[in-house]
Order: C-alpha cells, then sequence, then structure tokens
C-alpha cells in the first residue's frame, strides 16, 4: 500500500502536466465564438487566436485608413510633415558632417547642402503621400484586406501549432511534471 501511494504522486503529476498542456491548447484555439451565460459573456471565450485575429484585422483597417488620412494633411503637426522634416534635418547633418564639398568655395556650400536636402524632402513628400497612396488604391488594399480576413483560417494556426509545437509543449510539461511526481515521491518515502 506504501508504494501505491508513492506511486501515485508520480501519476498525478504527470497527469497535471498533461491537462495543463491540453489548456493551454484549449485556451489559445476554443472556442471559437464567445459564449454566454444568461446575459453575461464568459471571459476566455472566444479563444486568444480568435480575438487576436480580429483585432490584427481591425488594426490593419485602422492603420491604412489614417495612413491615408495623414497623407492629405499637409499641417505642421502631422506624423508624415515631421517625418520628412526629420529627413530634411538628417541629410542637412549628415552633409555638415562631412566635408564632401572640398573643392567648392564656402559661400556656395550652403545653398548647395539646402538644395540637397530639399531635393530628398520632395522625393520622400513625393514617394510617401503620392506613390504609396496610388499604389494602395491602384492593387486594391483594402479589398485586400477583407480578403484576409476571410482567408485567414484559425484551423491552418492550429494544425502549425500542432504539428511544430503542441507535441514539445506536451513533451516538456511532462518531463517537468515527471520530475516533480518524482521528487515528491522520494519526499514520501523519505518522511513516510
Amino acid at each position: 500500500m506504501f508504494a501505491v501511494k508513492a506511486l501515485a504522486f508520480l501519476i498525478l503529476n504527470v497527469s497535471l502536466g498533461y491537462l495543463l498542456a491540453v489548456m493551454v491548447k484549449s485556451l489559445l484555439f476554443y472556442p471559437s465564438r464567445p459564449k454566454y451565460f444568461g446575459y453575461y459573456k464568459l471571459p476566455l471565450t472566444p479563444g486568444l487566436v480568435h480575438r487576436s485575429k480580429a483585432v490584427l484585422i481591425s488594426k490593419l483597417n485602422s492603420y491604412v485608413s489614417v495612413f491615408i488620412r495623414d497623407c492629405q494633411d499637409f499641417s505642421e503637426q502631422g506624423r508624415i510633415y515631421i517625418f520628412e522634416m526629420k529627413v530634411y534635418a538628417y541629410v542637412i547633418d549628415s552633409l555638415s558632417e562631412k566635408k564632401i564639398m572640398k573643392s567648392i568655395p564656402s559661400f556656395f556650400e550652403k545653398p548647395i547642402k539646402t538644395i540637397i536636402a530639399q531635393f530628398a524632402f520632395e522625393i520622400v513628400r513625393y514617394f510617401v503621400r503620392s506613390f504609396i497612396p496610388y499604389l494602395m488604391d491602384r492593387y486594391s488594399l483594402d479589398c485586400y484586406l477583407g480578403l484576409l480576413d476571410r482567408k485567414l483560417e484559425v484551423s491552418v494556426l492550429e494544425g502549425y501549432y500542432n504539428r511544430y509545437f503542441h507535441r514539445y509543449l506536451t513533451l516538456l510539461f511532462l518531463s517537468f511534471f515527471f520530475m516533480t511526481g518524482v521528487f515528491n515521491m522520494l519526499i514520501y518515502i523519505l518522511i513516510g
């Protein structure tokens, strides 16, 4: 009877390790829709991957709409204007640090640096404010975001999780809890 009680520690700890691995998978992928108890939504529903998918798609849509709005904002507080001014300042600073124009007279140096920095500023302005929105419109980025929402299947992610991660996580939990069970069993034998 003493040996059975000692082995019970080992069996109990290994079963707890397996239960923990199954719970991790359940919290990630199940259930796929929110569950309600009366009028109250149960916590941890839907699964973490399903919630994250919805959040990811909504954030992508909001980033695209904010970017389009920022492209039309030419005020000095706009994010794109601030970025353009950082590019301008970077070009001026990098030209000032290096003596690239040694053979040019000093009274021409400042106007040439300003012209080069203004050229970089205008290239960035054209690229960010015109070319990127043109590409987004040309290739219908909004349609692709909707398609991504429909085609990003959680079952595919679950398959990858099962194939590449769940097995190793289960083995890690089982080995850790097996060792814990062995230590518990040894302590029980030594004390008992």
